[in-house]
């Protein structure tokens, strides 16, 4: 398991991310100011570089926002005590410090939805 260095918050919003092989949506179930978790059962391989819009944060670009996957999560039907969503841990690559304050405000909005 990666090491965690930045609090985290419970979150609710969506992603939509792409790679050279298509896009993809998915549901944030924390974030960071160093990254997201998204609950997909399309998760990629750690290492890979993916580029996502964050829907939910108006007046602030949350567009083409660079982030490399450092963890998959995957269903193991043969673990009987699975409590985590499916899906992958991205940390982000280069976020400015008003996008990340931004994003701490959208989490925490959408997590008292």
């Amino acid at each position: 398991m990666t090491a965690r260095h930045s609090f985290r918050f419970n979150a609710n919003f969506r992603v939509i991310y792409e790679d050279e092989e298509g896009y993809m949506a998915a549901d944030v179930v924390d974030a960071s100011e160093t990254g997201l978790f998204l609950e997909t059962t399309m998760g990629l391989p750690p290492g890979k570089e993916i580029t996502m819009s964050i829907f939910g944060s108006p007046g602030i670009d949350f567009h083409d926002v660079k982030a490399t996957v450092v963890r998959s999560d995957h269903y193991d039907p043969n673990n009987k005590v699975w409590v985590r969503p499916e899906g992958m841990a991205v940390e982000f690559e280069g976020l400015t410090h008003t996008q990340k304050i931004a994003l701490a405000d959208l989490a925490i909005e959408s997590a008292a939805a």
